[in-house]
């Protein structure tokens, strides 16, 4: 795909990302009281739904490369970690991530 193509998103990470989101939005139900935390969760996410609607490969770089460690580090900064269920997720991410990079993104 070249840059700044359009393009679909592979189902298992639109899958991945709508689990992401899912979870995000239960963290922040869950824990209302902790607006630093909410913030964090809503931050990683927000840019989310603008990729599933209109998939750019450079965008979802810019999702793997920077905003989650950005949203990791964060999140260590205040005591905090993900739900385990980021973890399963992830791998899937990262596995489309390097397969997108491997066919020459």
């Amino acid at each position: 795909m070249e840059e700044g193509d359009a393009g679909v998103c592979q189902e298992p990470l639109r899958q991945a990302f709508l689990e992401l989101l899912r979870w995000a939005l239960l963290c922040v139900r869950n824990e209302s009281t902790d607006s630093r935390f909410c913030y964090l969760h809503a931050d990683h996410v927000h840019n989310l739904p603008d990729l599933l609607a209109d998939f750019h490969p450079d965008r979802f770089a810019y999702y793997w490369e920077v905003e989650r460690p950005v949203f990791l580090h964060n999140l260590k900064a205040i005591g905090r970690r993900p739900p385990d269920a980021f973890d399963r997720l992830w791998v899937v991410v990262e596995r489309e991530y390097r397969n997108l990079n491997a066919a020459g993104r």
